[in-house]
């Protein structure tokens, strides 16, 4: 199947990622790029989704959107999911400095679950777990930098944190990916249901496939590709 050719116009609203991935339509097939010809042969890889440049665009876009709907004109205070968030809230940051001269303050956080790491299908619940919390951010006004939203249990841990013990003067969610769940559980659909509340940024939708690049992990594999790709979750879940 091919991919999805996107125009530049297409880069300002919310991009709806199908299945077999988007393609900016600015961008040339390299068949000689060593990067892809090494995951196209990789038993771990299932597809390309979003390109580099693609994500390049709608960072730009977001960095707007952000710069347009803040009240604080002096600071923005960023707070980093780590560590899969690591990298597009870098680039998000500098991409509204370039824009608006505004700077942005990088807070950072990180949680765990007890539980495997691996999603399985019908969850009712995750225990979460702060490996590193946030400092200086009470009475700020916060945008939650996360990588994607799932099934939403550790960032709703994390959304009561921030209200409800940090007294934070207001929270906003900006997301790279929202993932389309297929069959969530009550509970995972009441927790999507308060996160959302909070959800004012979103990149891109992909559909409920395991995804990796730029930032984001399949057990460890593919953070640092500059690109979103499609994992084979059989490979993992095999081994």
């Amino acid at each position: 199947m091919c991919s999805k050719i996107i125009n530049s116009d297409e880069y300002m609203n919310v991009i709806s990622v199908p299945t077999e991935g988007i393609k900016n339509f600015e961008e040339k097939e390299d068949g000689n790029n060593k990067v892809y010809q090494n995951l196209y042969s990789d038993n771990r890889f299932k597809s390309l989704l979003i390109p580099e440049e693609s994500l390049k665009k709608r960072i730009q876009e977001l960095a707007q959107l952000i710069v347009k709907k803040v009240d604080n004109k002096d600071r923005i205070d960023f707070l980093i999911v780590l560590t899969g968030a690591f990298i597009f809230g870098a680039d998000l940051g500098r991409e509204i400095y370039k824009i608006s001269g505004i700077e942005v303050f990088f807070h950072t956080v990180k949680l765990s679950t007890y539980q495997d790491e691996i999603k399985r299908e019908g969850e009712i619940n995750r225990q979460v777990k702060f490996e590193l919390k946030p400092t200086d951010i009470e009475k700020r006004d916060i945008i939650i930098i996360e990588d994607i939203v799932d099934q939403g249990f550790t960032l709703n841990a994390l959304l009561n944190y921030l209200v409800k013990k940090m007294k934070v003067n207001s929270v906003k969610i900006c997301t790279l990916l929202l993932k389309n769940l297929d069959n969530p559980s009550k509970e995972v659909k009441q927790s999507r249901k308060y996160i959302e509340s909070h959800l004012t940024f979103i990149g891109f939708t992909v559909p409920d496939i395991w995804v990796a690049g730029y930032g984001i992990d399949a057990s460890n594999d593919f953070r640092s590709l500059p690109f979103i790709i499609g994992v084979n979750k059989k490979f993992y879940l095999s081994n």
